[in-house]
């Protein structure tokens, strides 16, 4: 037995209706100043129009089913309910941006969990909504479809589950929670305890702050919610879910000098270490977007029961199973990111197996030097160290071995090394970088460096012959060091000008044909893009 209203019934501040279906008949009852109320176990069916209008109330202690092509429900105050809402696909679900939705079932169905069926999304959106459920397993769940936000989600108990409740008889379906608004503070109440179990979408915009709370589905490991801070970039959504399983492999390697066990991991001593990551806490954050060209930073709040899988002191914060920084972190942020990804927290679980580094370099520079490209480096210690292979290549991919400088051993003094190539050619781009290794074999990689050997931009040089100029061939030759465009000038011995020629000359011998210029000695000027160059010539005839 339920209720069901047909045709057009309006809920004010001041009247509302207790409706009960009796013998077949709808019967109405009209009570000042209080709420409508449906008894629970007696639905309410909506097959026509009804309306809540703004300050007024609706509780019902069952199921709330908006039906059939004419139920439309116009929500701009208060519903609560015990049980469910569901509607159909061709019914109409209207709500005002303030107006709000409670699931609450302290009262008479403590024992169920609640759940939303149905397209409430678009036009069909909800304004507010508030958890309040208080079964075994608390949650609110989405059975059949994406639901849509556009002002606020308040946890009081339970979380939002984006998946159907579980011996209810719906085919399992991954849905989301979309909030429609892009300003922060959508999520308000107890978001320590509660948080969306499954996928969000949340609309953002530049120079906002996003708290995010987030977590696996069906889980023991409880909220793993993050910060986003969007600097730059459009205005667009992002795509976010916390998934069990890790990302990063271990057997990723860092550089840090992360201390000497036993009882000194995490307390610097000078000596820098590589250590491999050996355990990774069982969980990732994916955060996804359609933008480009973005700008962000990201906080994450990993839950101490996920921390927990990786008993350590030694985490890192990885994108894409790479470390985001050499050295351990305190706090899972990063900054200053352009693209989004997964993240997850590699660990070192057990320190004994770290290696310290022979070498540890502070400085490593390339450079091109006349005829050849000269490398030098610094380091700050030395333990047990062997040497230096110079290792180059043409693409900083592919790299071969061209040298070898042999290291000072064991020291804690700076040592500074140098190596020059001259197998170089000018214009040309050539990739330098170091192969550290110790007596054991052990070795690390430099970061790489790039040097270029620049060709002179002087196309032409002031010989010029023969001088005297040939009586017989009135011509001047010179030479072009590049081919290019220059301006060549001759001026008499009071500074006037008597000849100006503009040429492309090519690189090499060049031809300059000087008729019209009288016998005498001038001033020869020859000038390209960036270079002038002056000489004496002698016209004899």
């Amino acid at each position: 037995m339920g209720i069901t209203l047909f045709g057009k019934h309006i809920i004010t501040f001041l009247t509302q209706y207790l409706c009960k279906l009796l013998a077949g008949i709808l019967l109405f009852l009209v009570i000042a100043t209080t709420d409508l109320s449906a008894q629970w176990g007696q639905d309410l069916f909506i097959q026509g129009s009804l309306f809540i209008e703004p300050g007024a109330g609706l509780f019902i202690q069952g199921n709330v089913s908006i039906e059939t092509a004419d139920g439309e429900l116009s929500h701009m105050g208060v519903m609560e309910m015990e049980g469910n809402l569901s509607k159909d696909s061709n019914s109409k679900f209207i709500s005002s941006l303030n107006s709000l939705i409670v699931f609450r079932n302290d009262s008479y169905n403590s024992s169920n969990v609640q759940w939303i069926e149905g397209d409430f999304t678009g036009t069909n959106a909800f304004g507010r909504l508030e958890i309040d459920n208080h079964s075994a397993e608390p949650g609110l769940h989405l059975a059949t479809h994406d639901i849509e936000i556009r002002q606020q989600v308040d946890f009081k108990v339970g979380n939002l589950v984006t998946v159907p409740p579980p011996g209810e008889g719906f085919t399992p379906v991954f849905n989301k929670l979309i909030v429609s608004r892009n300003e922060p503070g959508t999520f308000t109440g107890d978001l320590i305890n509660n948080f969306i179990e499954g996928r969000l979408r949340q609309n953002i915009r530049d120079n906002r702050t996003y708290y995010l709370p987030i977590g696996p589905i069906a889980s023991n490991i409880g909220s793993q919610p993050l910060e986003l801070t969007y600097y730059s970039g459009p205005n667009t959504y992002l795509e976010l879910e916390f998934t069990e399983g890790a990302f990063t492999t271990p057997g990723v390697t860092a550089t840090c000098d992360v201390g000497s066990p036993p009882g000194n991991i995490g307390t610097p001593d000078g000596i820098t270490d590589q250590v491999m990551i050996d355990c990774v806490a069982g969980g990732k954050w994916e955060v996804t977007t359609n933008a480009t060209n973005v700008l962000y930073d990201i906080n994450l709040f990993p839950s101490p029961t996920l921390l927990a899988q990786c008993n350590s002191a030694l985490h890192w914060l990885a994108k894409d199973s790479n470390l985001l920084s050499n050295c351990p972190i305190t706090g899972y942020s990063a900054e200053g990111l352009t693209s989004f990804s997964f993240f997850d927290i590699p660990s070192v679980v057990d320190p004994s197996s770290s290696v310290i580094l022979p070498i540890e370099l502070i400085e490593f520079t390339a450079k091109g030097l006349n005829d050849y490209i000269e490398l030098n480096w610094l380091t700050a210690s030395e333990v047990n160290s062997d040497g230096f292979e110079i290792e180059k290549s043409l693409d900083g991919s592919t790299f071969e071995r061209i040298g070898w400088v042999a290291a000072q051993g064991n020291t804690s003094l700076l040592s500074s090394y140098a190596f020059q190539d001259i197998n170089v050619q000018k214009n040309k781009v050539y990739y330098y970088r170091l192969k550290m290794i110790d007596l054991d074999g052990h070795f690390e990689y430099s970061e790489v460096r790039t040097a270029l050997l620049e060709a002179s931009n002087q196309v032409t040089d002031a010989r010029v012959y023969p001088n005297p100029i040939n009586p017989d061939t009135h011509r001047l030759n010179y030479t072009a060091l590049l081919s290019g465009d220059i301006t060549i000038s001759l001026f008499n011995a009071l500074g006037a000008e008597v000849f100006t020629r503009f040429d492309h000359v090519t690189e090499g011998f060049n031809t300059l044909e000087l008729q019209g210029v009288s016998s005498g000695v001038y001033h020869i000027v020859l000038q390209d893009e960036v270079y002038t160059r002056r000489g004496t010539v002698v016209v004899s005839y």
